[in-house]
């Protein structure tokens, strides 16, 4: 990086944070700014640390939006019969927490889940009668089992570092995908995003359980909550609006 003095005009030196705050904490000073990309909450936290902290929210890819309103050509309800969930594997533990609720949905449901996660070599269980799917993340297996989702679901950790920080990205791909999903109530970026549109949320395992079987069971709601909710990522919280975002960020410095 070149010295200050070197560069014309004005220079500042901004830190982009999207995760592991903890391990940046102390050096948040020697920046000018600080932008949070994953979360109001912890813009906010963030904003005890320094005093010019500014929040530009993730966004969905314009491609992701686009194969997504083809997707809602055909109503959830009409696709199959896949339940899917997506995310990395440190976020697997929730999911795999709620395996008694799911063989229990499963038990009188024709329904089959998908976990969309990690490089591993597809695989397939039995959870009771649940058919389970392990299959490699890529963008191909994304639009794939999306295209034969009639729900999908995005329980969280149980923990403030690990929930209340987090961004509602996994939610907001369901729904650009045309998938309707169900969001965490402990993650308060979720509970905003879903909120818009009024989605469903679930903060235990009977309020899991229950949404589940709810909206499964009602083809109208699905298609209406798919619907809406893509609109809602398409108008704003795609990368268009990321883009705009940012250059009204760079506008505050210029002149």
């Amino acid at each position: 990086m070149p010295d200050r003095c070197k560069i014309v005009g004005r220079p500042r030196k901004v830190f982009l944070i999207c995760d592991m705050k903890h391990y940046f904490w102390d050096g948040l000073k020697r920046f000018d700014s600080v932008v949070v990309a994953p979360s109001r909450t912890m813009a906010a936290m963030l904003g005890f640390g320094h005093r010019e902290v500014s929040f530009l929210g993730e966004s969905e890819p314009l491609d992701y939006v686009a194969w997504g309103e083809g997707n809602l050509k055909t109503p959830p309800a009409e696709r199959g019969n896949v339940l899917m969930w997506h995310g990395g594997k440190w976020s697997l533990p929730p999911l795999l927490e709620m395996r008694p609720a799911l063989e229990r949905f499963a038990a009188t449901r024709d329904v089959e889940l998908h976990v969309v996660s990690g490089q591993d070599e597809a695989r397939e269980e039995a959870w009771g009668e649940l058919t389970v799917k392990f299959l490699p993340w890529s963008k191909k297996q994304l639009f794939a089992s999306a295209s034969r989702a009639r729900l999908g679901f995005v329980p969280a950790k149980s923990s403030v570092r690990l929930s209340w920080l987090k961004p509602a990205s996994r939610v907001r791909c369901l729904y650009a995908l045309g998938v309707p999903a169900i969001g965490d109530l402990r993650a308060p970026d979720v509970v905003e995003f879903l909120g818009e549109f009024g989605g469903p949320l679930a903060g235990d395992a009977r309020a899991w359980s229950r949404q589940l079987a709810t909206m499964w069971d009602a083809p109208e709601a699905l298609r209406d909550l798919a619907i809406a909710g893509h609109e809602a990522v398409r108008d704003r919280h795609s990368t268009v609006q990321t883009a705009r975002q940012w250059l009204r960020y760079f506008s505050r410095f210029s002149g």
